[in-house]
């Protein structure tokens, strides 16, 4: 996870200041909104980790629901 963090990450390292809100139409949305979405979810992979167990409120095979709900 870290590793694919890094990558990630590191895809953004040209982006400037002032363009780091600008929305990209290819993806609707902006490279900090992108970079948030992807931190939150890794955040939220690595509680489910540690807890042993997914989200309570969803299953495995309900992964659509709650990426809307994110």
């Amino acid at each position: 996870m870290r590793k694919r963090a890094r990558l990630f990450i590191g895809e953004f390292g040209e982006v400037v200041e002032l363009d780091k809100d600008t929305l990209l139409a290819v993806v609707d949305r902006s490279p900090a909104q992108m970079i948030a979405y992807q931190l939150g979810w890794m955040s939220l992979i690595q509680q489910w980790e540690q807890e042993e167990r997914p989200h309570p409120d969803y299953t495995c095979n309900q992964l659509g629901a709650l990426y809307q709900a994110f």
